[in-house]
């Protein structure tokens, strides 16, 4: 099943970039910090990005940049102002 979605990811990033579409890959704030080798989905990102010469841009990664510290207000949704500072960015 999962080989499956994947092919299928694959095959619409194809068709998207034959049409000159530009697409990068962004990864969302999460308050566990995911890697390639913790999450299967991390992974498939980083396998497309390479597959594809596909950008990979990290939100959290850039508000700490920008001097932001993100803070969620449950642990897994941004607070009202880390939700402010990550659109800017966007």
């Amino acid at each position: 099943m999962i080989g499956a979605i994947q092919n299928k990811l694959r095959a619409q990033v194809q068709a998207l970039q034959e049409r000159g579409c530009r697409i990068a890959i962004l990864r969302l704030p999460a308050s566990h910090r995911f890697t390639a080798a913790n999450d299967t989905g991390y992974a498939f990102g980083d396998d497309l990005a390479r597959e594809f010469k596909l950008p990979v841009f990290d939100l959290d990664d850039e508000c700490a940049r920008r001097g932001h510290t993100v803070k969620y207000s449950d642990g897994m949704h941004l607070s009202p102002q880390s939700a402010r500072e990550a659109a800017k960015v966007l």
